[in-house]
């Protein structure tokens, strides 16, 4: 993990979501999910090039579902301009990764 920024926790997971903003530590950078109970990390999430990850959040009960939400800022920005193909790919993103069964209003 380099530079951890945004974190979330999700309860009843057990896991907690790590968000990076690196310019140094490496080119992309990631969103990761962190089993509390055995420290075990799987990277679950990357962004384009020059590109941070903000946002991450835990909604735990959206209509009977569960939803991790994340932003991806300024796309190609900071010192990757040059790798930017076309200019509307520098435009911010928003994803989820889900549905999870619900946990209930409170995540547990």
């Amino acid at each position: 993990i380099a530079n951890p920024d945004n974190i979330t926790y999700i309860p009843g997971y057990n896991t907690l979501i790590i968000g990076e903003d690196t310019g140094s530590g490496h080119q992309n950078d990631a969103i990761w999910s962190m089993d509390i109970e055995t420290g075990k990390l799987t990277r679950i999430f990357s962004t384009p090039y020059g590109s941070e990850t903000t946002s991450p959040y835990w909604y735990s009960d959206v209509n009977g579902h569960g939803y991790l939400m994340s932003v991806v800022q300024h796309p190609y920005g900071e010192s990757d301009e040059d790798k930017l193909a076309d200019a509307a790919d520098a435009r911010a993103y928003v994803g989820y990764i889900g549905p999870f069964p619900a946990l209930g209003k409170f995540g547990y």
